[in-house]
C-alpha cells in the first residue's frame, strides 16, 4: 500500500503528521513488536517520536522482568523521563509534544499512565487496530477511557498493511503459547 503524502492531525493538535512519517515509525515499532515475540513477550511495541526524534521506545517486558507493569508504552515512558533528564528537559514540555505509535491499542493501565504524563487532546496517539477488528469493538479500552474519563483524542493509523502485521505477530504469539 503506498503512503499519500497528506499529514494526518489530531484534533486540536499543533503537530501534524505525514503518512510518510506514520509509515516509518511504525515500522520501527513493528520491529520492537517482534523483538517482543522472539523473547516470549505480548509482541507489542511502541515508539515515542518528540520533534522527529525517538525518545523513548519499549516492547513488552512481563515476562523477562516478572513485573506486571513493564507493558511497551510503560518502558517507553520510563525512557523517556530518563532521556529529560539527560537532556534537561521539562518532562511534561516533551509529552506534550511528542507522538506515540503503537502496535496496539493501548490497554487501560497504559492509557492512564499515558494521560498522567500529558499525552493529551493536544497530541496523537497512533496505533494499529490489530486484534480490534470487529466492527463496533475498535478503540474500546482508549475511546471509553480517553474520551469519557480524559478527554483524551485518538486516531488510528488506517493503514490496513500495519494491520495485517501486527495481527500476524499477535497471531504467531499466541500459536507459540499454544504449542508450548
Amino acid at each position: 500500500m503506498e503512503a499519500k503524502a497528506a499529514s494526518t492531525q489530531a484534533p486540536g493538535s499543533a503537530c501534524s503528521v505525514s503518512a510518510e512519517e506514520i509509515e516509518k515509525w511504525m515500522e520501527e515499532a513493528m520491529c520492537m513488536a517482534k523483538d517482543a515475540l522472539e523473547n516470549t513477550e505480548v509482541p507489542v511495541g511502541c515508539l515515542m517520536v518528540y520533534n522527529n526524534e525517538v525518545v523513548g521506545k519499549g516492547r513488552n517486558e512481563v515476562n523477562q522482568t516478572k513485573n506486571a507493569t513493564r507493558h511497551a508504552e510503560m518502558v517507553a515512558i520510563d525512557q523517556v523521563l530518563d532521556w529529560c533528564r539527560c537532556s534537561d528537559k521539562s518532562p511534561s514540555e516533551v509529552f506534550e509534544h511528542t507522538v506515540l505509535y503503537v502496535t496496539v491499542e493501548p490497554c487501560i493501565m497504559c492509557a492512564t499512565a499515558l494521560r498522567l504524563v500529558n499525552l493529551d487532546n493536544t497530541k496523537s496517539i497512533q496505533w494499529s487496530r490489530a486484534g480490534t477488528s470487529k466492527k463496533g469493538l475498535e478503540y474500546n479500552t482508549c475511546r471509553a477511557l480517553g474520551n469519557a474519563i480524559f478527554g483524551l483524542e485518538l486516531i488510528s493509523d488506517g493503514n490496513r498493511r500495519h494491520v495485517i502485521n501486527c495481527e500476524f505477530v499477535l497471531l504467531n504469539f499466541v500459536r507459540l503459547r499454544l504449542v508450548l
